[in-house]
């Protein structure tokens, strides 16, 4: 039985030609099973767990293809970056260190020494 494809007056025209290509590259595919014939899409192979963080990183990254809107798409990663660490911070002082009070803000002396390390930095510019 021969049927018509789009590409060419007879299917097994190209059924020749794959089934010739597929022996010159050796692969030793029949052309029956067509699991191993392509190959899978990228990152398939991870397991996905949490489909808001996925959905949320598939919407960034689609948003940040429009040249107009990258810069508010950082800026959101950014804030979500800081919101990350300060709840997770928050979570470890109370949780690991029984921390209360401005003791839960993470790394708080090195926030607290922040204004005068800049005030030192822009001192030193202003001497060089």
């Amino acid at each position: 039985c021969v049927r018509v494809c789009m590409y060419c007056s007879c299917c097994f025209l190209c059924l020749r030609l794959t089934q010739g290509i597929l022996h010159k590259l050796g692969s030793g595919h029949s052309g029956k099973d067509s699991n191993d014939m392509f190959p899978q899409h990228a990152g398939s192979h991870l397991k996905l767990h949490n489909p808001a963080l996925e959905f949320v990183k598939s919407v960034c990254h689609v948003l940040s293809l429009d040249p107009n809107i990258r810069h508010q798409v950082t800026k959101l990663r950014f804030l979500g970056i800081v919101a990350l660490y300060l709840i997770v911070g928050v979570l470890y002082q109370r949780l690991a260190r029984g921390a209360t009070g401005t003791e839960l803000l993470p790394h708080r002396d090195t926030w607290l020494s922040l204004p005068d390390l800049i005030s030192v930095s822009k001192r030193k510019m202003a001497v060089d």
